[in-house]
């Protein structure tokens, strides 16, 4: 079984096993068997990625990061050694640097796993460590970005850490729901009692511009909608971005048009309450999955 299928079908199942989500009509759902879901040490999925080398690796709610080479689950815990407590096995976000290392972040800070010697360590700064990670994302700089708390945290291609941006808005804190780095290499971030902001990335790093204040690093963006983003995705085709909104389903947003426009359900696009938790990453052909409360669809 090629790498690319493997991670289709791990794409569509986990929407079925980690939101257990509820049809009405089973139409409406798609059911995927992967290969190896028996093997998992907990069934409850809240991540996944593919990495450089094809493999699937995702993160459960309490059994540790997992990687899935298309025979076998390797399981890799945080306490082995017995320094870290169970909730550092809750999983929460994943990403991979240049270095083709694996950052992951659980409900006790943010580890790295280096696939050399698969070796597992804890970020030690203050601002990190024993927190719960909401967010990770490598960008088009090789940064590393990591929402802790209401802080923003940023650190080099190399892993060092570079600055710690506190997250405001209209004088108000508020927390980073996820990130999403579209294909001009502008950083979002979705933030939770707050709307969007974004930041370009400029190529190659440069330290000495990425230390300033969150005011002088994000920009506000128009946010019309009276509830919270929660994550997006870019819309090549429709030159747009889809963003799922708590209690309003799918928004429609266009920047160059200085506002949003929130898509009006029909029989074909349509979720019981509106409840839109996530959007899932496009597979092919321009198509994406989303879940909500009643159930997850592919469309596009």
């Amino acid at each position: 079984m090629s790498k690319n299928v493997l991670f289709a079908l791990i794409t569509l199942t986990l929407l079925a096993i980690t939101h257990q989500v509820l049809a009405q009509n089973v139409t409406d759902m798609i059911y995927l068997e992967f290969p190896n879901r028996k093997l998992l040490p907990d069934a409850n999925v809240s991540c996944v990625i593919q990495d450089k080398d094809g493999y699937i690796w995702y993160g459960t709610e309490g059994g540790g990061l997992c990687r899935d080479n298309g025979y076998n689950i390797d399981v890799f815990r945080t306490d082995n050694n017995k320094s870290h407590p169970s909730e550092s096995n809750h999983i929460t976000c994943i990403a991979e640097d240049k270095e083709n290392r694996i950052w992951f972040g659980t409900l006790y800070g943010t580890f790295i796993l280096d696939k050399k010697d698969y070796s597992i360590h804890i970020l030690n700064e203050e601002v990190v460590v024993g927190k719960k990670t909401k967010a990770i994302i490598v960008t088009p700089d090789s940064c590393i970005w990591i929402a802790v708390g209401t802080d923003i945290v940023r650190y080099s291609p190399r892993g060092r850490h570079v600055y710690t941006y506190n997250i405001s808005q209209k004088g108000n804190t508020t927390e980073v729901r996820d990130f999403y780095c579209d294909s001009k290499g502008t950083l979002w971030v979705c933030l939770w009692h707050g709307g969007l902001v974004s930041t370009n990335i400029t190529t190659p790093f440069d330290s000495t511009t990425a230390c300033k204040p969150y005011e002088e690093i994000f920009k506000e963006h128009p946010w019309n909608t009276d509830t919270y983003p929660s994550t997006m995705i870019e819309d090549s085709t429709r030159e747009c971005y889809w963003i799922a909104a708590w209690g309003k389903g799918l928004v429609k947003y266009t920047p160059n048009g200085n506002r949003t426009s929130t898509t009006q359900p029909t029989h074909n696009f349509y979720f019981a309450n509106n409840y839109c938790f996530f959007i899932f990453f496009k597979i092919k052909f321009n198509n994406f999955y989303f879940v909500s409360n009643s159930f997850f669809r592919l469309w596009g």
